[in-house]
């Protein structure tokens, strides 16, 4: 299923960066670039229908979703957390 879920992730090319350690898959939603001189924060375009049509695939796949600041889906075997690059600032 790791490799599965990370091709689809690979698809959406830059809107989406992971990391996977202990089998356990951290997805990243870019949608975050910086901030201007002014502190204001610079947000980043990126095809919004994509990821939530991969996002409620992997809904679809999981046997359990933990719903939080970041979304937790336990898949068989797997368990991938999602959040967005704008959370993180």
């Amino acid at each position: 299923m790791l490799t599965t879920v990370v091709n689809k992730v690979k698809e959406l090319g830059e809107d989406l960066s992971y990391v996977v350690v202990n089998n356990k898959l951290h997805i990243v939603v870019e949608d975050f670039v910086g901030f201007k001189p002014n502190g204001e924060e610079i947000y980043r375009a990126y095809n919004e229908d994509a990821v939530e049509d991969f996002l409620a695939w992997l809904e679809g796949q999981a046997q359990e979703v933990v719903y939080d600041y970041y979304n937790v889906y336990y898949l068989e075997g797997l368990t991938v957390c999602v959040g967005y690059a704008s959370y993180d600032i």
